[in-house]
């Protein structure tokens, strides 16, 4: 319609997939969020061993392995991962509640900190010597809290279907209720996972095509970015909405 603002874009770009109007851009922002989920836990399981650090159900598994014998599966590692995880959810959570739940400012606040603790990790590869266990345990650990956060904050955007890193209840929506559900819900869903994809492909490739630290490094840049541009955009965000209620 003519006179209808640029705030207007995000929603009609979004109609097609089911989004609420008024999530406005965060949607793409949570599908950004799930590249990073997939960037990040390819560097970690082809880096700094058998362990995830955005999917937490992966790592039950491996601990269940681990607890068994079962060769290159370490259980301490997991263990610290799970906790690490959980106390980045922690703090997701009181950044969440800090900024009144308003989803753009969980969202800013959230990348934000994800990276800086990415950035941490990027730091930590290219100056230490990772050779050793407790190296790689550390900088699991870092990166595991810094991507509970992210989990933290997509749960309180909850965008629908938008989860950034558990997929599984994504994949068997879309299989299962393809024929009744929710008007946009599958195009959501199917981005989600192709989003998933994507981040573990790239990762994968920079692991393959740099290798060693190097390649952790480099996909952990990636990630750092990747936050850097969803926290800028959130931000900008914020400050029209700002702006429109002055």
């Amino acid at each position: 319609m003519p006179g209808t603002g640029d705030s207007d874009r995000p929603s009609r770009t979004w109609q097609h997939v089911g989004a609420d109007p008024r999530l406005g851009r965060l949607p793409v922002l949570m599908l950004a969020l799930t590249v990073v989920s997939g960037v990040v836990d390819a560097a970690s399981i082809l880096g700094l061993g058998h362990v995830f650090v955005a999917n937490m159900t992966g790592n039950i598994v491996f601990l269940g392995l681990g607890v068994v014998g079962a060769p290159g599966f370490d259980i301490v590692r997991n263990l610290i991962v799970l906790a690490a995880f959980a106390a980045g959810a922690v703090l997701g959570g009181y950044l969440a509640q800090r900024v009144g739940r308003h989803k753009p400012s969980v969202a800013r606040d959230a990348a934000a900190v994800t990276a800086l603790g990415l950035l941490v990790c990027l730091v930590l590869l290219l100056t230490l010597d990772l050779a050793g266990e407790g190296e790689l345990r550390v900088v699991s650990a870092i990166a595991a809290a810094s991507l509970g956060v992210q989990f933290a904050g997509a749960r309180t955007v909850a965008v629908p279907d938008m989860t950034t890193s558990v997929v599984t209840g994504t994949l068997s929506g879309l299989a299962a209720e393809h024929v009744h559900a929710a008007p946009g819900a599958a195009s959501r869903r199917a981005l989600v996972l192709v989003a998933l994809l994507l981040g573990a492909a790239v990762g994968g490739l920079l692991m393959l095509a740099v290798g060693g630290v190097r390649g952790t490094a480099a996909a952990v840049g990636l990630a750092v970015v990747l936050l850097a541009g969803v926290s800028v955009t959130a931000g900008i965000d914020v400050r029209r909405e700002r702006a429109s209620a002055a």
